[in-house]
């Protein structure tokens, strides 16, 4: 059976590595041709792209749609006020017909509530972008506990965001909340099976206040009344949403409901709020377990896998005692999903105490990049496939190439290179987000020092021998394009 992918933009996260993902359980993963899924700020084109998807051939059995393609054309372009309410309602039709054409096709949708701001792309809009994030928490702060100094401040954030983009984050955010109620309706519909609703980025005290609470309350409230709140799942994340719903396909094809056990690095794992997050780890866990099909235990010996949680953002992690453990399950042959919830790269100290202790690509899964819940869906992803493709040939080949792109990405790269590289480009001057002239500049860069630290940091930590490609997708730093290969084995 084949699945369709319609992707929430051309980044590796986002469309090669799921096509990827599939290969550990031997599925074909279609997507629609490059020129309408556009890239970085030019968008894709989303009539194109409902056509795609009503266009699909026999043997597709699951479609995956990312809303923000479908409706604006991309993440990116989901945050500009280029594409109407009234624009982006109309798109959805296509789903509607889509089930009246194909009523036996399984279609998972996932949507983005839109973060607490705007695209950042330089300096200025980065000001902004930092200013919006606490505008909305005081706004929505003034709204529940009205005092004083959260006026003051208020005015004072207010004053320094010009009109003009206050304007526009309210009608960008107003239409974002619109297309999110009518997903949750055409669930009750019966157009849509599956809807995950995957919150962006908030700012400090976003777990407390802001506009987007009262939004996700009304969508809670609305998948209530419609009675479908048992096939709409709401949690922290965005860039994970197609690989968890790829996960999602998998364990319903095959009638599996895999079985985890949590270990966490912090006695407090569960109840940390990450950064750019707004509900505790562990809300946000339990909710990512059930949208996958899968399901929590207490114990590793009743588990199919077991989900090793770096936390860091409370008690001090016992860093010595998490390495022991995740050895003695590896010494075991117990599948091991290692997720790393360190804002934007790996906790250094974690990798290299753990690579004392282990192969690291004795691991089953493994992820560190961006936000707490982007690694926690990709590696349950991950997991969930592993455990699904027990047994089949060439599984465990594919998944430690994966293994190990994750390694290179964001062990070696996120941890290591990309911020020596961001000082050196912010000391001449060059902003890392957006390279423009010195992109080709900076690929052969990243190519070149990240093949010296892979072989000085990552080689002698991991069983395989490796070759691997690296490039730069987009003209800034931030996510590389990794594809790794296996060469052979040594030890282990």
């Amino acid at each position: 059976m084949r699945t369709a992918l319609l992707p929430l933009d051309d980044r590796p996260y986002n469309l090669a590595y799921v096509a990827r993902l599939a290969r550990i359980v031997g599925r074909e993963l279609l997507v629609p041709p490059s020129d309408i899924v556009g890239t970085f700020f030019t968008p894709g084109r989303p009539a194109q792209c409902g056509r795609w998807l009503l266009e699909l051939p026999d043997g597709v059995g699951t479609v995956i749609v990312a809303l923000d393609m479908l409706t604006c054309g991309g993440l990116l372009a989901s945050r500009s006020e280029a594409i109407d309410e009234h624009e982006a309602l109309e798109r959805l039709t296509d789903l509607e017909r889509l089930r009246e054409e194909r009523p036996g096709l399984r279609v998972l949708v996932f949507d983005t509530i839109i973060r607490t701001s705007l695209s950042a792309r330089d300096m200025e809009s980065r000001r902004v972008h930092r200013l919006l994030h606490r505008f909305t928490t005081l706004e929505g702060k003034l709204r529940v506990t009205p005092d004083a100094a959260t006026e003051a401040e208020y005015a004072r954030v207010a004053g320094a965001i010009p009109s003009e983009v206050v304007n526009r984050y309210r009608a960008v955010r107003k239409r974002k909340h619109a297309v999110n109620r009518r997903a949750v309706e055409l669930v009750a519909a019966g157009a849509v099976d599956v809807l995950h609703l995957l919150m962006e980025d908030v700012g400090p005290e976003g777990d407390k206040y802001g506009i987007h609470k009262e939004e996700q309350d009304a969508l809670r409230r609305l998948a209530l009344e419609l009675g479908v709140e048992g096939r709409v799942f709401l949690q922290n994340g965005t860039d994970e949403g197609a690989c968890t719903l790829l996960a999602r396909s998998v364990t319903a094809d095959r009638g599996l409901e895999p079985r985890f056990a949590v270990r966490y690095s912090s006695p407090d794992g569960a109840g940390q709020v990450p950064t750019f997050e707004d509900r505790p780890f562990g809300e946000n866990l339990a909710s990512f377990v059930a949208a996958v099909g899968g399901r929590l235990t207490d114990t590793p010996a009743e588990a199919d896998a077991v989900l090793a949680v770096h936390t860091p953002y409370g008690e001090p992690p016992d860093l010595a005692s998490f390495c022991d453990e995740i050895a003695s399950l590896l010494d075991r042959a117990v599948p091991v999903a290692l997720i790393d919830t360190t804002t934007n790269q790996a906790d250094l100290a974690l990798m290299m105490a753990l690579g004392e202790r282990v192969e690291l690509d004795g691991l089953s899964a493994y992820s560190a990049w961006n936000t707490a819940c982007n690694s926690l869906g990709t590696a349950l992803a991950q997991i969930v496939l592993v455990v699904a493709a027990r047994g089949e040939p060439r599984s465990g080949e594919t998944n430690r190439n994966l293994l190990l792109e994750r390694l290179l990405d964001d062990y070696v790269y996120e941890g290591i290179v990309r911020p020596k590289v961001n000082e050196g480009l912010e000391r001449e001057g060059v902003n890392p987000w957006d390279l423009a002239e010195r992109a080709d500049e900076v690929r052969a860069q990243v190519a070149v020092e990240l093949a010296a630290e892979a072989k000085r940091t990552l080689e002698p930590h991991v069983a395989a021998r490796f070759a691997f490609t690296v490039t730069l997708p987009w003209p800034r730093t931030f996510e590389p394009a990794i594809e790794a290969r296996v060469l052979g084995v040594d030890r282990g």
